[in-house]
């Protein structure tokens, strides 16, 4: 009688495996299914016609024009008044912008462009080694967008502010909803940040984990950092709430690693409250499939293993200058960002269906960007 098989390989039957066993999360974990949502609609509505609720989408290229509309309306009728949606968007893509008359909707529109000029460009990149004039991002973006938040036309009222990337059919995978959900019905003071815990369809996850056994055997820091990272259920999705009150404290980086970033920074304020005001960070499980990428389809294993290695980087980096984010000065900064922007070099595997040699790619890598706060007083805001 042949002996049967699983029809899946997992870690379960890796060789020489000994143990697997589930983690147990330290901070909220939700796990609704759409029918628990539905009962809750009314309250969904009634928390997202709040004033003190927001919304930051980022428009970056053209490739996002087809399913920005998608994402816009989905947002609108969950709620969201047009004027508590901000929209940050390149200067590329100024005509998708007018096009679909966003002003007129009642959207806050933001040009990015136009927002450099309440930074002190110059000053910047001579005090923390970061160029935010020549090198653009999302990260750039959400930057620029906080800082004229909080100076330039403040919301008083605002607590919880979401994100949404818009290159995914959101009527599809509903983020609202269930980040909604955990936020709406389970609110918790000490919450720092709500993720979304959901794999993006077809995109591989490595840098969830390989990239930590490195950070593990380094040091304490690493350790640290690695400790943090272990829990979360996290595909670099950009669906996410934070609470506006921590806007100033928090770093930024140029591109991709901003949630990365984020989560460094979660890490060491998670680590530091005392046991009775403990800060958290929580995660709610979407399980619809997130297909991202616009236009353009899927991103491929190279792009994707080029955003990774750019992830690993910046936290490798920061791991060997041995010193947590939440304690940086201008100077170490300054120092971290120096050694990113010699590591402009790296080889990267073929991708999908290319059976070619690898590549040889050079690159600006991504760097860290200060808080507001330091950024103040270290006089490079022009507010």
């Amino acid at each position: 009688m042949l002996q049967s098989f699983p029809q899946k390989r997992t870690v379960h039957n890796f060789p020489n495996v000994i143990e697997v066993q589930r983690l147990s999360c330290k901070s909220d974990f939700f796990t609704p299914k759409l029918t628990n949502i539905t009962l809750k609609h009314k309250n969904l509505e009634d928390y997202f016609r709040s004033p003190t609720v927001g919304l930051l989408l980022p428009l970056g290229s053209k490739r996002e024009s087809y399913s920005f509309p998608q994402t816009l309306n989905y947002t609108l009728e969950l709620g969201i008044a047009p004027e508590r949606v901000i929209v940050v968007h390149s200067p590329k893509t100024k005509t998708v912008v007018d096009d679909l008359g966003l002003e007129k909707k009642g959207c806050l529109v933001l040009n990015e462009q136009d927002l450099v000029k309440l930074f002190n460009a110059d000053r910047i990149h001579s005090r923390f080694a970061v160029d935010i004039a020549k090198y653009t991002g999302k990260g750039r973006a959400f930057a620029m967008a906080f800082a004229y938040l909080k100076y330039v036309s403040s919301w008083k009222t605002l607590k919880d502010l979401f994100f949404l990337d818009v290159d995914a059919n959101a009527n599809q995978f509903q983020p609202l909803h269930y980040l909604g959900y955990a936020q709406a019905i389970f609110p918790d003071d000490q919450r720092l940040f709500l993720l979304t815990a959901q794999n993006n369809a077809l995109r591989d996850n490595h840098y969830l984990f390989v990239m930590r056994e490195y950070w593990r055997h380094e040091s304490d820091l690493g350790r640290h950092y690695a400790a943090h990272f272990d829990q979360l259920v996290w595909s670099l999705t950009g669906e996410i709430m934070l609470r506006w009150d921590i806007a100033e404290q928090i770093p930024f980086a140029i591109g991709y690693g901003l949630e990365s970033v984020w989560q460094l920074f979660a890490a060491d304020w998670v680590a530091s409250s005392l046991p009775d005001s403990q800060y958290k960070v929580a995660q709610v499980v979407n399980p619809q499939t997130k297909k991202d990428g616009g236009t353009l389809g899927q991103s491929g294993r190279c792009y994707d293993a080029t955003m990774y290695r750019q992830l690993n980087l910046m936290t490798w980096f920061l791991i060997k200058h041995g010193k947590p984010l939440s304690q940086f000065t201008a100077e170490d900064y300054h120092t971290v960002n120096t050694c990113l922007s010699k590591a402009d070099r790296t080889v990267i595997l073929p991708d999908n269906e290319d059976h070619g040699l690898p590549y040889s790619v050079q690159l600006k890598s991504d760097l860290f960007i200060p808080p507001l706060a330091m950024l103040a007083s270290e006089d490079c805001l022009r507010i």
